[in-house]
């Protein structure tokens, strides 16, 4: 958990720099797939540490990022946009914002039916 604790700090050190890394984009749909894999682990902190290293890569490599890969990290995140942790939340809608923000054309759809329904009920 250490080594993959720092990759991620590393990554979204990665993210939020203003140099674009363009050897990332090959990886891109690897590393998404990854990071939203992990949201499925039990330790809250790590959880945050994901989402907030999704935030950052979305935003900035999101328009890289194939839509399967932006289709699996929405499906990943709506489990946990609930009233339950609302910091979690905070950074899913985040998350979600991003992809929006990148490629809405072909996102709008998808955040609108997954994303959109699970924000209501915890609004």
């Amino acid at each position: 958990d250490v080594t993959r604790s720092t990759a991620i700090k590393a990554l979204r050190t990665i993210c939020v720099s203003q140099a674009h890394v363009a050897a990332l984009t090959a990886i891109l749909p690897a590393v998404g797939s990854q990071l939203s894999s992990y949201l499925s682990q039990n330790s809250r902190a790590f959880r945050q540490q994901c989402l907030d290293a999704l935030v950052h890569l979305v935003r900035k490599y999101g328009g890289s990022m194939p839509q399967e890969t932006l289709n699996l990290i929405l499906t990943d995140i709506t489990p946990f946009i609930t009233d339950t942790d609302l910091y979690i939340t905070d950074l899913c809608v985040q998350v979600a914002v991003q992809v929006l923000s990148t490629a809405s054309h072909q996102m709008a759809p998808t955040v609108g039916d997954r994303c959109v329904p699970a924000v209501l009920l915890v609004c």
